[in-house]
């Protein structure tokens, strides 16, 4: 009976304690559902992709991203301000969870994590007194010049000053608003900085824009080195979508701080409190807001139309541009029907109106045909000028010259001279003999061209080490020899064909190249060339092409 009595008590008691865990569960349930992610994040003044308004809310380019990814993820955003150094300290030592608006580059890749999906493309501006007679970076040797402390523009001026001789003497500052006060102030000869805070905000102050800009960088997001990607992860999940529709809150946000779409300021004489409490007054004041509105819209409808004639008048310009850019490059194929050792093919598809990549043949000597492919280092107008510079000074240097490292070292002095847009051109140059199929070789800097051969996979053709043209004058170029056989194909390209994106974010790389061009051995030249570039294309679906492709591909026939 005492057996049964205990057995009995244990029962109940067992009940009463799977009831109380069952109701605390339910008690704490809901606090568990609304806990949320809160997310640290470092914010310093650079207007106007992220700082901090006179209302004291946080606003911005990547402030508007940034909390429709809170909203979407649930998070809590907690921001942190201070100095750009005082927040790269804090993403150093982890107390904060994300950096804005930073620059990528391999060397901080090293130390920090970055999302995919870059925000937005910036670069380093030079500025300058607004009575200043500073013309080119020489002029800057000697003077006082102002920059941000820990800033990547600063880093890459700093090496390229070393490397060109460029030495002003540095002032390092907390911000760009006080290198443009400095200037304005004439406290300094210079100052460098980003060129969307500029845009921003140089018609506030006494100062003027320089032909000096460098460095061209991407911006993104980043965490401390090691930590969790998930959130870098879920904000590319968002961003990518959001780049390619044009409504988004990324285009909006974009149209709103780089546009100035916003900054309408309504005149004093429209605030309402001039008119509360008064209902004529109220009939005044939305008289005049209509009124104000109408001129707003007479305003905005004139300036439209003169934006459109200004851009239908670029677009011309530009169209012309291409014209006599594609001008300067051969295009009839095949260019020399008479000789019959050889079948070579090229096709260039630029980026933009006009590109920077390069490509030309041409026969030295009646048994030496001379090749080349090049990119220049930058894109558009710029690009296509230093492309245009870089293919007449090879063409002339290659007069009777049958050796392709003498060629590129004359054109690499004559580029690097007086380059004061600090451009660079990767480029690789070949001479074939036409007799012998013997191929003399110098790769400064370019992507490794493809011996395709029949019945074998392609192979990448040996580096000959070399720098790319217009970085340093004193630099020679080496030579290497490859011996083509009847049937072989030497397949040249640009970084345009390897590094094409499609919308994961996978580039088309080397290895689908090789693919490709294994596929496509049998056929001629030009069927090679347009392979490859209709594999690029389908690879990269509906994403725009990002860099100029060209393509150049000699198949020798026999000797």
């Amino acid at each position: 009976m005492t057996s049964d009595r205990y057995n009995k008590h244990r029962g109940r008691g067992g009940i009463r304690a799977a009831a109380w865990s069952i109701a605390v569960f339910f008690l704490l349930m809901p606090a568990v559902l609304s806990a949320t992610v809160t997310v640290r994040v470092g914010i310093c003044p650079n207007e106007p992709l992220i700082f901090t308004g006179k209302d004291g809310r946080v606003q911005g380019v990547y402030n508007d991203i940034l909390v429709h990814v809170a909203h979407k993820e649930k998070w809590t955003l907690k921001y942190v301000p201070g100095s750009w150094a005082e927040c790269i300290t804090r993403l150093n030592n982890h107390e904060i969870d994300l950096m804005t608006a930073i620059a990528f580059s391999e060397e901080r890749r090293l130390i920090y994590d970055f999302n995919r999906v870059t925000v937005i493309e910036n670069w380093g501006q030079v500025y300058l007194p607004k009575d200043s007679e500073v013309e080119a970076f020489l002029d800057l040797t000697g003077k006082m010049m102002a920059v941000l402390k820990d800033d990547i523009y600063y880093n890459t001026f700093r090496d390229l000053g070393a490397k060109f001789e460029i030495k002003p003497q540095f002032r390092e500052v907390d911000s760009y608003a006080m290198i443009f006060k400095m200037l304005d102030q004439g406290e300094v000869a210079s100052g460098i900085v980003s060129r969307i805070f500029g845009q921003y905000h140089d018609d506030r102050y006494r100062i003027k824009t320089s032909q000096m800009n460098f460095g061209p960088v991407e911006l993104r997001f980043a965490i401390p080195k090691g930590r969790t990607r998930s959130v870098l992860e879920a904000i590319d999940t968002h961003l990518k979508p959001l780049k390619l529709r044009k409504n988004s809150i990324y285009h909006q946000s974009l149209d709103r701080w780089l546009e100035g779409s916003s900054k309408i300021v309504l005149p004093v004489w429209l605030n309402p409190a001039w008119v509360v409490g008064s209902i004529v007054a109220l009939v005044l004041f939305i008289g005049s807001v209509s009124l104000f509105l109408r001129w707003q819209l007479r305003l905005r409808t004139a300036a439209l139309e003169k934006t459109i004639a200004a851009k239908e008048r670029i677009e011309s310009d530009l169209r012309v541009a291409r014209e006599i850019q594609m001008d300067l490059l051969p295009t009839e194929f095949p260019p020399f029907p008479e000789r019959h050792e050889f079948d070579i093919f090229a096709l260039i598809e630029p980026a933009r109106e006009v590109g920077g990549d390069l490509f030309d043949f041409f026969f030295v000597d009646d048994d030496h045909l001379c090749f080349i492919i090049g990119d220049v280092s930058d894109k558009g107008v710029p690009a296509a000028l230093f492309m245009a510079r870089t293919k007449t000074l090879i063409k002339s240097m290659a007069g009777g010259q049958q050796h392709a490292a003498q060629i590129l070292t004359a054109v690499n002095r004559e580029l690097s001279i007086n380059n004061d847009s600090m451009m660079f051109v990767t480029t690789f140059c070949g001479i074939l003999k036409v007799s012998t199929g013997e191929v003399g070789y110098t790769n400064a800097g370019h992507n490794p061209p493809l011996v395709v051969r029949p019945a074998k996979a392609p192979r990448f053709l040996a580096d000959t080490g070399d720098t790319a043209l217009g970085i340093d004058e004193d630099l020679s170029f080496h030579e290497a020899a490859v011996t083509l056989a009847p049937g072989d194909t030497l397949f040249m390209y640009t970084d345009g064909v390897t590094e094409a994106f499609n919308d994961r974010q996978e580039e088309f790389s080397e290895a689908r190249l090789q693919q490709t061009l294994s596929g496509a051995q049998a056929g001629e030249v030009s069927e090679t060339a347009l392979t490859v570039l209709d594999s690029v294309k389908r690879f990269a679906g509906e994403v725009p092409q990002s860099d100029d492709i060209a393509i150049l591909a000699l198949k020798y026939l026999k000797g």
